[in-house]
């Protein structure tokens, strides 16, 4: 996949719809996208929500789904799959009466299941429902956005932290070591991630809304820190820190490819979480 041209046009800035109106990545990019309105997945059950859509052309981010703190609450599975998929489902179905520009669904790393490789062509090998659910919003974006001849990017979001996340586990060690708050972490910490700040992944999505042709696009730093490391780097700060190790079934190592990423922006000036976790302590 090679980098596309800027969307063409009278109007190469849009105004940005932005759906997930609790969700820290749409308030920060609510911040920085042209002309945003955030609105809220709950307010799609309603005809209200029209009222609130530019009369004019815009572009469409769709941060919808399950809160983060439910995602393993499935005591109620009509109405899990009714808010992670449903929800996605009635957005693109008034699609035929807008005039959308342009389509961004925020998925996850997690469809790449147990696979090592994670690039944007590899099969998906999704392995919970909350996988699998992103997997389904993926393809129901695309067709939708075939259908009625809108360009679409699906962006496959890796561990993100910063800005007023208060439920990431980079948030809860933040806290843990400030407050000496008891930290829960699975399989001793030997888990490798691909950590990304929420403001580069703000930059990302900027580059995004201006450009065509790019279906899939991983959004990480390319880069693998083990959760142990950030806890060691903590202590020799001199942090005491009470771990509860728990055993936990866990993607043993889940890193970016950043190919495509990187022929749309300079990768490598991507903040580090380790050292945003030192900063953070020490304010």
């Amino acid at each position: 996949m090679t980098p596309a041209e800027p969307l063409p046009g009278e109007d190469p800035r849009p105004a940005t719809v932005i759906v997930g109106r609790d969700s820290n990545l749409s308030a920060r990019l609510a911040k920085r996208a042209p002309a945003p309105t955030l609105i809220s997945a709950r307010e799609f059950s309603s005809e209200g929500f029209r009222r609130q859509l530019p009369a004019g052309p815009f572009s469409l981010v769709l941060n919808n789904f399950q809160a983060a703190t439910r995602l393993d609450d499935v005591r109620n599975p009509e109405s899990f799959v009714q808010v992670s998929l449903g929800v996605t489902a009635s957005i693109l179905g008034s699609l035929a009466d807008y005039d959308v520009r342009k389509i961004i669904y925020t998925s996850s790393a997690s469809v790449y299941g147990d696979n090592t490789s994670c690039r944007e062509d590899d099969r998906l090998m999704a392995d919970s429902l909350h996988s699998s659910l992103k997997v389904a919003n993926e393809s129901l974006v695309r067709s939708a956005g075939r259908r009625h001849g809108i360009d679409t990017t699906i962006v496959r979001l890796f561990n993100m932290y910063g800005g007023d996340d208060n439920f990431s586990l980079i948030a809860k060690i933040i806290d843990a070591a400030r407050l000496g708050t008891p930290l829960r972490v699975a399989n001793r910490g030997n888990a490798v991630r691909d950590f990304i700040h929420v403001d580069d992944v703000v930059d990302v999505y900027e580059v995004l809304l201006d450009r065509r042709d790019i279906p899939v696009v991983n959004v990480a730093t390319g880069f693998g820190t083990s959760v142990r490391s950030i806890l060691d780097a903590v202590r020799r700060e001199g942090y005491e820190l009470e771990i509860e190790s728990v055993r936990r079934r866990e993607i043993d190592v889940s890193i970016a490819d950043v190919t495509v990423l990187s022929g749309l922006v300079d990768v490598g000036r991507f903040g580090r979480v380790v050292e945003h976790v030192l900063e953070s302590i020490r304010r």
